[in-house]
């Protein structure tokens, strides 16, 4: 009987001496969108441009930005009240933002909001519709993807950047003025198929080596692909009804020129397609029933003039 009233009294001493169950620390629920992540050049904090701590630029209010200084590589995070749907105008301009990710409630990218930064990568959600003016103007950025959901990219919003490609998606219908002009890197660019205006200055001084304009393109403006060193060659599509002044001006390589049109386009100056004087091999290839209206339209090219079968091209 003592032997029984022992063990009972030891089981009642060690279950008096164990530790008490610490209440559990509830997780902090993310609400989705609600957060920018962002690496920066300098190593350093960033501080959104002009930032008041209302709805204007993000659509939401930050309540957080932590970073870790003083590493390159460190990730910072600003977090908002509420999901973003905007990064507005002027949101990044002229700091030290190197990378950033945006969340799938962006709808919109405002003018002037990554101007003059570091900013070499980027991904863009799907739910991005516009991108205004100078948005992406004078930054580091390589390369980049425009989604399908993108209808309308503002003048001069890729500007002066070190792009090697542009991929136009199929819901752009307009490039504006001077959009990727001053991309000295940039080689190659596949249009969408529902393009119909080419801008002045859309891609001035880039580094293009030919261009095939789609059917679908009504018109090309002044100085489209003005000073384009390496451009060699040119294909017009059929829709094409008007070229703007010099808009393949100081293209000092162009050497071949294909129209597609049966009926020859309106030139806004009599060097709209380059300057035939560059080299004795400058031709302009038109369709063989179109021949004689193309020299009659275009005087001043009319010995560079020659007809073509449909399979050349």
């Amino acid at each position: 009987m003592r032997k029984y009233l022992f063990f009972a009294i030891a089981a009642t001493v060690l279950v008096s001496c164990s530790k008490p169950e610490m209440p559990s620390v509830p997780t902090e629920e993310i609400v989705p969108n609600t957060i920018i992540t962002y690496q920066s050049f300098n190593g350093k904090q960033v501080i959104p441009h002009y930032y008041n701590y209302d709805t204007t630029t993000f659509g939401a209010i930050i309540i957080s930005n932590t970073f870790q200084e003083g590493s390159s590589v460190a990730i910072g995070t600003i977090k908002f009240d509420r999901p973003i749907t905007q990064i507005g105008d002027n949101a990044f301009y002229g700091t030290y933002i190197r990378s950033i990710t945006i969340p799938d409630s962006v709808t919109y990218i405002g003018d002037y909001a990554f101007r003059a930064t570091y900013l070499a990568r980027i991904t863009l959600p799907d739910s991005v519709k516009s991108i205004g003016k100078y948005a992406f103007c004078a930054t580091s950025l390589t390369s980049i993807t425009l989604p399908d959901s993108v209808i309308s990219i503002g003048t001069y919003a890729f500007a002066s950047n070190d792009l090697f490609e542009i991929i136009l998606p199929d819901s752009i219908t307009s490039i504006e003025e001077g959009t990727f002009s001053n991309c000295f890197s940039l080689r190659n660019i596949i249009f969408g198929k529902n393009i119909q205006t080419i801008g002045n200055e859309a891609f001035s001084s880039t580094n293009l080596s030919g261009v095939e304009i789609p059917d679908s393109v009504i018109s090309v403006g002044e100085r489209a692909f003005e000073d384009c060193e390496w451009l060699g060659r040119v294909v017009l599509g059929k829709g094409v009804k008007t070229i703007g002044k010099e808009a393949f001006g100081k293209c000092k390589r162009l050497l071949e020129v294909y129209c597609k049109s049966q009926e020859p386009p309106v030139l806004g100056s009599e060097t709209a397609l380059g300057d035939p004087q560059n080299s004795v091999n400058y031709k302009i290839y038109v369709p063989q029933g179109a021949v004689d209206a193309y020299k009659s339209a275009w005087n001043n090219y009319s010995e560079y003039i020659v007809g073509y079968d449909s399979d050349t091209i």
